[in-house]
């Protein structure tokens, strides 16, 4: 898989874990996640980015693929922390900002953050200063 790829895929992961580690994906979080990789996407591209404009479609489609097989929320994580291990020189600071603060926002889109969500952002925030 390129660079980009895996970055997508880990990131369609993440965000997927972020939305649905109180057991329920809302639509409000799912149209959170569109919004803000919509918005923030410059920061996740680069020069050589195969997807282009395609990416924010690859993460939709991906998530609801998810949300249909009920990939459970610490299945997706898993996947991303494998990602992420095997390419973390493609995470640099800003990305990883970036990325943290999609999945604070997700996370607190349905009735502020919980004690699932918090663990969860723990262990992502643990994993990103490793």
């Amino acid at each position: 898989m390129q660079p980009m790829e895996n970055l997508i895929k880990s990131l369609s992961y993440l965000f997927y874990a972020a939305a649905s580690v109180d057991n329920t994906v809302s639509p409000k979080e799912i149209t959170t996640i569109h919004r803000l990789v919509d918005d923030n996407w410059k920061m996740f591209v680069t020069q050589q980015d195969p997807f282009g404009v395609y990416a924010l479609e690859e993460i939709d489609n991906a998530l609801s693929e998810f949300i249909q097989a009920g990939l459970s929320a610490e299945t997706a994580f898993q996947h991303f922390v494998e990602m992420y291990t095997a390419n973390k020189t493609h995470f640099h600071p800003d990305l990883k900002h970036g990325i943290m603060d999609i999945c604070i926002q997700t996370a607190n889109e349905v009735n502020r953050l919980n004690k699932k969500e918090l663990v969860f952002l723990s262990r992502l925030d643990v994993l990103f200063k490793a």
